[in-house]
């Protein structure tokens, strides 16, 4: 008689594998997430900056902030608002609101300030910018 072997898997050799399958994407899921909520965020850094660029170079040729029309590309992550009033001509304000999953960002929302050529950027020291 021939000692048959059977070839395969056993029912425990693929539950171990899921389960080893499971834990790793329990750690990697999240991890990815944050990632990603981190390069949308200097996405949106990048555009405030540039903002901030187009905002100055308008500032050059004009007497105040106020009369400068600025397109933003749109986003899904968050909703820019730039503010600058007549009564204080040498200051303006540019915010990214958080949308969606972004919100579970850790810096939350962003808002760059100029105030006489004072920069302020708000959450300060966190790594946001």
């Amino acid at each position: 008689m021939h000692n048959r072997r059977s070839a395969g898997f056993t029912l425990i050799e693929i539950m171990v594998v899921v389960a080893i399958v499971a834990i790793l994407a329990a750690i990697a899921l999240p991890a990815f997430a944050d990632q990603m909520r981190k390069s949308r965020r200097a996405e949106a850094v990048s555009a405030m900056q540039d903002v901030q660029l187009r905002l100055e170079r308008h500032r050059v040729d004009n007497p105040d902030f106020v009369n400068g029309t600025i397109t933003l590309a749109d986003t899904s992550w968050y909703d820019f608002t730039i503010t600058a009033t007549a009564d204080a001509p040498n200051a303006y304000s540019i915010t990214a609101t958080a949308l969606g999953d972004q919100v579970k960002d850790k810096c939350g929302n962003l808002s760059l300030s100029v105030n006489a050529g004072v920069t302020t950027k708000t959450p300060a020291g966190t790594g946001c910018w």
